[in-house]
C-alpha cells in the first residue's frame, strides 16, 4: 500500500524538532498519541535510546505504519503539535521594515502541498480533495524517494481518476526529460511539448533513430522501438 505521509514530507518537521523541540517534548508528542518505540527496534542488539532530538524523532517515526490511515492521522496531529513550537516569523533583518516569514515555513507548506495536504490558518493539517500529482519540480528528481512516491500515487489514481493519472505521468516524463537535458548541458525551450522534449533527449543521448547508423545490426528493430517512444515521432 502507498504511504499516506511520505518521508520527504516529514523531513522539514524533523528539522523543526531539532531547532525548536526538546527530547522530552518529542517523546511526549508521540506518546500522547499512543506511539512508542516498537519492540522490534528496541530488540536490536545495538539499540540504544536516542540522545539527540533527531534520533528521538526517527526512533518513533520508524515505528509508525504510514500506510495505515488511523496511524497517519495520529501522526498528523503530532506534526500539528510540532508546528506549535515554531515561531511564525523571524525578527526583521537590519534595514527591513518588518518581520519576514522563515524559509523553513515555506518548505513545510510546500512539502505538505506536494503530498496532498494543506496547512490551515488555525495550524491544523487537512487532506486536500485531490492530491496534486501533475507538478513535479526538477529538484525532486535528484531524490529517488520523491520519484517513488510520485509513482505510488500514480498507481493509486490509475483506476479512480484515469485523467489525473495520465496528466501526472506526462508531467513525470516532461520533468525527467528536462532534468536529463540540464544534466548534459543541452539547451531547451521550457514551453516545448513532451514529444519534442523526448526527441531532444534522444538526440542528446545519441539514441534518436536518426543517430543509428545503417550498418548497425538490428537497426530496423532499434529504430522502430525508439520511434514508438513518441507518438508523433517520424
Amino acid at each position: 500500500m502507498a504511504e499516506l505521509l511520505s518521508r520527504r514530507l516529514l523531513r522539514p518537521f524533523e528539522d523543526a524538532c531539532a531547532s525548536y523541540g526538546t527530547i522530552a517534548k518529542i517523546v511526549a508528542a508521540f506518546e500522547d498519541e499512543g506511539f512508542e518505540v516498537c519492540p522490534d527496534r528496541r530488540g536490536l542488539p545495538d539499540y540504544k535510546p536516542a540522545v539527540t532530538r533527531l534520533g528521538t524523532f526517527d526512533d518513533y517515526v520508524s515505528c509508525v505504519d504510514r500506510t495505515d490511515s488511523a496511524q497517519a492521522q495520529r501522526l498528523l496531529r503530532i506534526l500539528e503539535t510540532i508546528l506549535s513550537w515554531i515561531p511564525e516569523t523571524q525578527p526583521a533583518l537590519p534595514l527591513e521594515s518588518g518581520p519576514i516569514e522563515t524559509q523553513e515555513s515555506e518548505e513545510r507548506i510546500k512539502t505538505l502541498h506536494d503530498d496532498g495536504y494543506a496547512l490551515l490558518d488555525d495550524g491544523r493539517i487537512r487532506r486536500t480533495a485531490t492530491r496534486p500529482l501533475t507538478e513535479l519540480p526538477l529538484d525532486t528528481l535528484r531524490d529517488p524517494e520523491a520519484i517513488e512516491e510520485h509513482l505510488r500515487r500514480l498507481q493509486t489514481t490509475r483506476d479512480t481518476d484515469p485523467g489525473l493519472a495520465i496528466s501526472s505521468a506526462t508531467a513525470l516524463v516532461e520533468a525527467t526529460c528536462k532534468h536529463v537535458l540540464e544534466e548534459v548541458g543541452a539547451a531547451y525551450d521550457d514551453k516545448s511539448d513532451v514529444p519534442a522534449l523526448v526527441r531532444m533527449v534522444q538526440k542528446a543521448l545519441k539514441v534518436h533513430p536518426e543517430e543509428i547508423a545503417p550498418t548497425v545490426k538490428g537497426r530496423n528493430t532499434i529504430v522502430r522501438t525508439l520511434s514508438n517512444a513518441v507518438a508523433d515521432q517520424p
